[in-house]
């Protein structure tokens, strides 16, 4: 059995393809929720650390069958921090859009550009099935399926969160709003 520095080269091999095929998604993962999001959550940075314990054990085990389990493990991981942060985005987006659109009554008396409740709708029926058949894929280890349908559903809970007003929009409207009534009431009962 070929070896470098004690280590079979099947398992370095291995290895240089789990770096070059899915670290750099796990890391624009990642990046995405520092960078996008604004925040970062620690299970996406602890799966990296797994994924390099476990890089670890492949090139410290003492049988090749107990390294190629760990190299497996270090592809999960990463794969994980690759496809999750997309998944929890879009989770906590929606979950903004949805509490923002039980505003809709007041919605179209303040804001005039509001997109249509069917437009609305057909974005957070598409966005949804992505988010479904994403995870289905990312559970038959499809990772690079789910994430492609992570990313298209991202980027349509991004373009909806962009036109739908938030909660600080209709607050500041609907004082305005209030303010300007009062001062016609005045002005009315005044004259």
């Amino acid at each position: 059995m070929d070896e470098i520095c004690g280590v079979p080269v099947e398992i370095i091999e291995g290895w240089i393809q789990i770096m070059k095929n899915v670290y750099p998604d796990a890391k624009k993962g990642i990046i995405h929720l520092e960078v996008h999001e604004g925040t970062h959550f620690i299970e996406h940075i602890t799966e990296v650390r797994d994924a390099l314990d476990h890089s670890y054990r492949a090139i410290t085990s003492d049988s090749l069958e107990g390294a190629r389990m760990n190299l497996t493990e270090v592809s999960h991981h990463l794969r994980r921090a690759a496809v999750e942060p997309y998944e929890l985005s879009i989770e906590n987006r929606l979950y903004e859009i949805e509490k923002r659109l039980e505003l809709s009554i007041f919605s179209r008396i303040l804001f005039i550009s509001l997109p249509n409740r069917d437009y609305i709708q057909k974005k957070l029926e598409i966005v949804k099935a992505n988010l479904t058949s994403g995870r289905l894929d990312k559970n038959r280890r499809n990772w690079k399926e789910a994430l492609e349908k992570f990313l298209k559903a991202y980027e349509i809970v991004k373009q909806l969160d962009g036109e739908i007003p938030g909660i600080n929009e209709y607050l500041g409207r609907t004082f305005t709003l209030g303010v300007a009534v009062v001062i016609l009431i005045l002005t009315l009962i005044l004259s």
